[in-house]
């Protein structure tokens, strides 16, 4: 097989950082858009960490790639059980799916090889509910920035810069959110926090110039700007974008 393409020279840390902002507000903002898309009446909500296990070479009894007499190639994946798992159909679809994310455009096909005593009895197919054929699509320059705007909980607030505003509404729409920030926030560190998110999801529009230059004037219950909090607040995200400045000039 080919081996994958290096990674480490990818710039990581960015994309951490606006994860890490999405998971930040993800309870009070990015579920409840995500329920009002899908239209679900949600009477309750409980957090489930999934543990991924993404080392194929560990994972993965044999994997072979084949060339067959016709010219064309497939990938065949076998795996060796010695007792019955009723989990065994789901283990295999995982299988498939982390073969198939470095190998897109090639047939798979799996076996399982039984060397166990007694007769296998583990289901070999997937039903219909358990195939994955797709996912929902939401588009955040679709969402109705003045909706997110009327918020009262400020991480679902500030999610309005993602918004569907137009390029000469950015700075109006920065202002509102920053006056929405007065109103919703009391404590000074809720302000820092929230001023911290509303600037790294900026740069996701390209904003984050201008949003560092309205934060910076703001004056809320404290005058931030003038902060040591402030000045070292941004420190970290402007390190790393200048460093993917420098490397698209490159």
């Amino acid at each position: 097989m080919d081996k994958k393409k290096s990674s480490k020279n990818k710039p990581k840390k960015e994309g951490n950082l606006f994860d890490k902002v999405l998971h930040e507000i993800a309870d009070e903002a990015i579920l409840p858009i995500v329920s009002d898309k899908l239209n679900l009446t949600v009477i309750n909500i409980s957090y489930r960490k999934a543990k991924m296990q993404t080392t194929l070479e560990r994972e993965v009894d044999e994997c072979y790639w084949l060339e067959t007499e016709d010219g064309g190639e497939m990938i065949l994946h076998i795996e060796y059980q010695s007792y019955n798992d009723a989990k065994m159909i789901f283990r295999v679809n995982l299988y498939v799916a982390m073969i198939r994310y470095y190998y897109p455009n090639v047939p798979i096909k799996s076996v399982v090889v039984f060397v166990g005593n007694g007769k296998p009895t583990m289901r070999t197919q997937l039903t219909p509910d358990e195939i994955f054929t797709g996912f929902e699509m939401i588009d955040a320059k679709t969402l109705d920035h003045k909706k997110l705007l009327a918020s009262n909980k400020p991480g679902k607030m500030i999610t309005a810069i993602l918004g569907d505003y137009e390029d000469d509404q950015a700075e109006e729409v920065i202002h509102r959110i920053v006056r929405r920030l007065r109103e919703l926030c009391k404590a000074e560190m809720e302000v820092i926090k929230h001023c911290r998110q509303l600037l790294i999801m900026s740069f996701l529009r390209n904003l984050g110039e201008l949003t560092k230059k309205i934060l910076a004037n703001m004056s809320v219950h404290i005058d931030i700007a003038k902060t040591s909090v402030f000045r070292n607040l941004f420190e970290e995200e402007r390190l790393v974008l200048n460093r993917l400045r420098m490397e698209a000039e490159a």
